[in-house]
């Protein structure tokens, strides 16, 4: 299993269309093999600040889902609606 840890730093003032392509980005996910579990949250304390946490059952199958037709349509799509690059970790469990 993988865990991915993506931090998002929206421009809150185009925070309805943003959450209109995460919608989208998250339903299309979710159904892809291997996915494990896949959510969005918004820190409670820093609004600015969207983590993506994904669950995937193999290196394999998150990298298709890098490679898929609505991660390569909708991510660039909120890269240009953010205040500065996001961050990844791809994680694997040790313990």
């Amino acid at each position: 299993m993988l865990k991915v840890i993506a931090r998002n730093y929206p421009d809150l003032s185009h925070l309805e269309e943003i959450m209109s392509l995460y919608r989208e980005l998250v339903t299309l996910s979710r159904e892809q093999p291997g996915c494990v579990s896949y959510g969005l949250y918004q820190d409670a304390d820093h609004p600015e600040l969207l983590t993506m946490i994904e669950e995937w059952e193999s290196r394999e199958a998150l990298e298709n889902h890098l490679h898929s037709e609505g991660f390569l349509r909708i991510v660039p799509k909120l890269g240009s609606l953010m205040t500065r690059e996001s961050e990844m970790n791809i994680c694997q469990q040790v313990i």
